[in-house]
């Protein structure tokens, strides 16, 4: 909802309580880049690595645009690279879209855009082969 200023206090406590957990990891990311506490999102982004829970599109959904505040677009592309023929690549290329955006490449980020709809369409078209109705 936005509020990352409420959620930090509660996302520190969910990694305390169980720090294997995924989300909880990227809630605890989410919040420390929010509030530009960027060496602690670098900590957080460690932790994760060492312990093997950032593999889904969403963890690097988030650790894309933390990079990119970083100001590391070799990783920023890396996590594209990871993310490539996911079902779900068209959120990778989303926040690519809102990078763009944030960077004033305004025909860039439409065009991201536009190519972020067509893999949520082709997403939805396999999703919608398999089911058995």
């Amino acid at each position: 909802m936005g509020e990352f200023e409420k959620a930090l206090p509660f996302a520190e406590k969910a990694v305390q309580m169980q720090p294997e957990d995924s989300i909880a990891a990227e809630n605890l990311l989410s919040a420390t880049s929010a509030w530009n506490r960027m060496n602690d999102a670098r900590v957080e982004m460690d932790r994760a690595d060492k312990l093997g829970i950032n593999t889904s599109t969403l963890d690097r959904v988030v650790r894309l645009q933390t990079y990119f505040l970083l100001g590391e677009p070799n990783e920023v592309q890396r996590m594209m690279t990871l993310t490539a023929g996911q079902p779900d690549e068209f959120l990778a290329t989303q926040a690519v879209a809102g990078t763009q955006l944030f960077s004033g490449e305004y025909r860039q980020a439409a065009a991201t855009t536009q190519r972020a709809y067509d893999q949520a369409g082709v997403a939805r078209l396999r999703t919608c082969r398999r089911m058995p109705f």
